[in-house]
């Protein structure tokens, strides 16, 4: 979905072998995004959610789109699952450690990459 401003978020997800999923969010996470990543997430939550962020195509993120992560990050923790990030490129850390919000987010281990969505 394109904002007419040229930014736009595709989230891919994959299922993987051992019922983990892996988001894979392409493009802008911002104010006009944010809903997309929260909507796309509803469909997949159940008890015990082991779901990956995937966030090596995340090109911008605001606020609004932290929010928005931590925000699932928590849907997922209340329903006894647990949420981990990986491959955050360093512009995407120094916005989330600027925000505050990267102690919310747990790093997956290297290891983690089996499967990439």
């Amino acid at each position: 979905m394109d904002d007419g401003q040229g930014r736009s978020l595709v989230i891919k997800l994959q299922t993987r072998p051992d019922a983990s999923v892996v988001c894979l969010p392409l493009g802008a996470l911002d104010f006009q995004t944010a809903t997309e990543l929260r909507h796309g997430l509803a469909g997949i939550l159940r008890p015990h959610l082991e779901l990956v962020f995937d966030l090596s195509q995340v090109d911008y993120i605001d606020a609004c789109g932290a929010s928005a992560l931590v925000g699932s990050v928590r849907r997922v923790r209340a329903m006894g699952g647990r949420s981990r990030v990986r491959h955050v490129n360093p512009g995407i850390r120094w916005v989330l450690e600027i925000i505050g919000i990267d102690r919310f987010l747990s790093e997956a281990p290297a290891s983690d990459d089996r499967d990439v969505a």
